[in-house]
Parts: C-alpha cells; sequence; structure tokens
C-alpha cells in the first residue's frame, strides 16, 4: 500500500478512520444492548424444569462476554482512533476541528464501553 502523499489523500485515510470509529462504537452499541435484552430475559424467564440449568449458564456467562465484547471493541476503537491521530501528524493543517470540540465528540468513545463494562461489573457483583 502507498503512503499517503497530498492532503486530499490523507484527508480521504481520516475519513475512513472516522467511519471505522463509527462501525465500532455501533457494533458496541448492538452488542450490548441485545447482551442486555437477552440477560433481561433470561431472569424474566419462568422457572422451567427442563432449563433452569441453561438458563443459570447464560445468566452466569453473558455478563462475561459483555465485557469481553466491550474490552475487544474499546481495543478496535483505540486503534482507529490512534490511527486518526497518525495521519493528523502527518500533515500541518488540521484534519479536525481543534479544541474542545474534538475532545467532546471523541468522549464517548471512551465512556461507552467504560460504562458497559462498569454496568455488567455491577450485574457480576450482585
Amino acid at each position: 500500500m502507498k503512503e499517503p502523499r497530498s492532503y486530499q489523500d490523507l484527508r480521504e485515510k481520516w475519513v475512513h478512520e472516522d467511519d471505522l470509529l463509527d462501525h465500532r462504537v455501533t457494533w458496541l452499541l448492538l452488542s450490548q444492548t441485545l447482551l442486555f435484552a437477552a440477560y433481561g430475559v433470561c431472569l424474566a424467564a419462568p422457572t422451567d424444569p427442563k432449563f433452569p440449568q441453561k438458563i443459570e449458564r447464560l445468566v452466569a456467562v453473558t455478563p462475561v462476554l459483555g465485557i469481553a465484547l466491550a474490552v475487544a471493541v474499546s481495543a478496535a476503537i483505540a486503534a482507529a482512533y490512534f490511527a486518526q491521530k497518525s495521519l493528523q501528524c502527518l500533515t500541518l493543517e488540521r484534519l479536525s476541528v481543534p479544541g474542545v470540540h474534538n475532545w467532546v465528540g471523541h468522549s464517548s468513545i471512551v465512556v461507552y464501553p467504560v460504562f458497559f463494562v462498569a454496568a455488567w461489573v455491577t450485574v457480576l457483583a450482585a
């Protein structure tokens, strides 16, 4: 793969990494929503003598899976974020919005995984 030379090439790579950030945050939100829904359904399931062990296992595994997914997606989010920062170092022109706007815009990529891990740890502690 060739190295980007022009500002336009750098900008295209920046937009690509920004799209990756968007997709990864979406994956995180979707996966956590589905896991919390599954966990809630399992807790509300009537006690069926045929499946109590399977439901208990699912209730035990779901929070661990939620934490693992949040950590894994966090690593992928961090990779895209740091790729953007390295692209920004290659040009003298700003590729992103300067100042607090950029920080506030990127705060969710840090906050969401932390909140989900905290929620699942709370579920495990209960």
